[in-house]
């Protein structure tokens, strides 16, 4: 099964043709293509003709499995389910990273779950970074409730994207694994995980990140998200470092 996505508007320059065959490129590399992260995607340039004159498609395979908004509705209680989760988006972050790509637009509708939270597979790449496009400029901000405040303000475009998004959905999990009643308790849902825009936008009068503070198991790690809303957009740090970025707690 495929999906076949026409623009409804017609491009005033070639920045959409050379993102999206930029992108596509990308994912053919063989090490990209075989990792079983992406689906297939192709951009086809004279995709449709309409009354003689061609336009362009994204043509890309159908993905299998359930959201990850409907994978923790459902699974939110499940520990082991939220580890195998948790690993998996960490070896995903770490093979984004090591190709220098940038989803653009991590959130629960992009990520595809299956194997009881063992696989994991993105779609959506409209708003993909990738190195041969470095100077091309944002064409999204992605999922207001999964992006650093200042993204939302400036639209930054590199391979720090993700950085963000990553950190906020490994925290959640975590403190998810060790405690499930923080889902109902910052009424969590399809479209928030914990937290939401207005967390990140004033972090130290959050009412959901003071609950789950309050609640002493990750002030650590809480305290040091509340700095990473708060800082500049490149200081973000590593995902991979983020536990060295956490203040002690008090």
């Amino acid at each position: 099964k495929w999906a076949v996505r026409c623009f409804h508007r017609e491009s005033t320059t070639h920045d959409r043709d050379r993102r999206y065959q930029a992108i596509a490129e990308k994912l053919h590399e063989p090490a990209v293509a075989s990792s079983g992260y992406f689906i297939g995607f192709d951009f086809q340039k004279q995709g449709v003709m309409v009354d003689g004159k061609p336009f362009p498609i994204v043509k890309m395979a159908w993905a299998k499995g359930e959201t990850l908004a409907s994978f923790l509705e459902d699974n939110h209680g499940d520990a082991t389910a939220l580890r195998n989760l948790r690993e998996a988006l960490r070896d995903l972050r770490r093979f984004l990273f090591s190709q220098h790509i940038a989803h653009g637009d991590i959130q629960p509708g992009n990520l595809m779950i299956s194997d009881g939270g063992r696989k994991v597979q993105l779609i959506d790449y409209d708003g993909m970074f990738v190195p041969s496009i470095a100077g091309i400029g944002a064409s999204e901000i992605g999922l207001p409730n999964y992006q650093h405040p200042e993204r939302i303000q400036t639209s930054p475009w590199s391979e720090k994207l993700d950085y963000f998004p990553f950190i906020l959905l490994d925290l959640a999990l975590t403190i998810l694994i060790d405690d499930a009643a923080c889902w109902d308790l910052t009424q969590s849902s399809d479209e928030k995980i914990l937290f939401d825009a207005t967390d990140f936008q004033a972090p130290y009068a959050s009412s959901a990140i003071n609950s789950l503070i309050s609640r002493a198991k990750h002030e650590r790690e809480l305290r040091a998200f509340q700095a990473i809303c708060t800082a500049s957009f490149d200081c973000i740090p590593h995902p991979d470092v983020y536990e060295s970025f956490a203040p002690t707690a008090s």
